[in-house]
């Protein structure tokens, strides 16, 4: 809703209704207070201007806004609101507004529970096009006139004249038109009084509403809600869309936090109950002796009782084969658990022994591998390798 403020009391609805801020307060809606109104500051307490700005000046505009127009001002800075809304063609638009002004109606509304959600001189709203100059008549007699995409004044029928005259000097030359907006009569009247070789470019049309005008704007007008006056976020509002969402993701966060607490206390107890399992069987196994690693215990006794079971065939085989060839003689005897295999330094005064030796084992079914041999004098050494085929 578009409030377009009289003065420090009264402001006046897009349906014509005139109202103090304590009936505005008392007619509007609980949705009406938290969708937000904005409103249309009279030109009596609103200025707009361009200006052109650098992007490295954009960056501080903010802060140096106050002083870069200080010269221009009638009033002191101090008791002026000062903001900058888009950029058009290099220029940026600005708007200054007296601060005491929107500081009643801003915290009057919301101190009633109404947000503002914007804020914009009706200088700015005027209608504008290149080459077109806007004359609006107020109902009270005064005059808005717009030179420029965001330029425009507050003026009287006795000093229009010599304002449009002083605006084409600045210009270098006439706009193609100057339309006067406002009611027909007052309008006609206005066009008489202006001088005859500027009747060609005058048009003459109905003013439409301060509500058409803010919906028809094609480049985003200057809210001057900014600093001190930006408007809050409506945490509220989006609590009682968000509210059933949140409670729900609250739950979920709370659900998984005790699922997550649940499983940890879950997997340490069956931690617990694995040891205390590993170490009964390793008690059952073992039950002497201390216990530092049941787990790599048990691993060390199964590889132990495997080298075992490669073992004992061999020997098996070996020891009868051995003791039937009474010309050898065992010096070393070595067991690979890796490769499975047994290997033998054997000795004898002959090495027709060693060979029958090798034979004998080879018959059995062994897998004999002759790695190397030697000769001295009556006595002959060899090594042997045997393995299962």
């Amino acid at each position: 809703m578009l409030l377009q403020c009289l003065d420090t009391e009264h402001c006046l609805l897009p349906t014509g209704q005139r109202l103090t801020l304590r009936e505005l307060s008392a007619m509007l809606t609980a949705v009406q207070r938290d969708s937000g109104v904005e409103l249309l500051l009279p030109a009596q307490v609103s200025a707009i201007t361009s200006i052109a700005v650098s992007g490295a000046e954009a960056k501080l505009l903010s802060k140096t806004l106050p002083w870069r127009l200080e010269e221009s001002l009638l009033e002191p800075v101090e008791t002026l609101h000062f903001a900058h809304g888009v950029q058009h063609e290099g220029h940026t638009a600005v708007t200054v507004v007296s601060k005491v002004f929107l500081q009643h109606w801003y915290s009057g509304l919301q101190e009633a529970g109404i947000r503002v959600i914007g804020a914009y001189s009706e200088l700015s709203l005027l209608p504008w096009q290149s080459k077109q100059w806007t004359l609006w008549l107020r109902p009270t007699g005064e005059l808005l006139l717009k030179h420029g995409w965001h330029d425009a004044v507050l003026c009287t029928g006795d000093n229009v004249a010599a304002l449009l005259s002083q605006l084409r000097d600045q210009q270098q030359g006439w706009p193609t038109h100057i339309v006067i907006y406002g009611e027909s009569q007052a309008a006609a009247q206005l066009q008489a009084e202006l001088p005859a070789q500027w009747q060609s470019m005058l048009v003459t049309r109905a003013a439409p509403s301060w509500q058409q005008l803010h919906s028809q704007q094609s480049i985003p007008p200057c809210n001057v809600l900014q600093g001190q006056f930006a408007a809050p976020l409506p945490w509220q509002r989006w609590w009682q869309q968000w509210r059933l969402v949140a409670a729900l993701l609250v739950a979920l966060l709370v659900s998984d936090a005790v699922l997550n607490a649940w499983q940890g206390w879950r997997f340490h107890q069956q931690q617990a109950e694995v040891k205390q399992a590993m170490l009964a069987l390793y008690r059952q196994v073992e039950p002497q002796g201390a216990v530092v690693d049941p787990v790599q215990q048990l691993q060390a006794m199964l590889s132990a009782g495997a080298r075992r079971a490669q073992l004992l065939p061999l020997l098996t085989a070996l020891v009868p084969a051995l003791a039937s060839e009474s010309g050898v003689t065992v010096d070393t005897l070595d067991f690979d658990a890796a490769g499975g295999s047994v290997s033998l330094q054997v000795s004898s005064t002959a090495f027709s022994s060693i060979e029958s030796l090798r034979s004998k084992l080879q018959n059995l079914g062994l897998q004999v591998e002759l790695l190397s041999s030697s000769s001295s004098g009556n006595s002959s050494r060899a090594n042997l390798q045997v393995k299962q085929s």
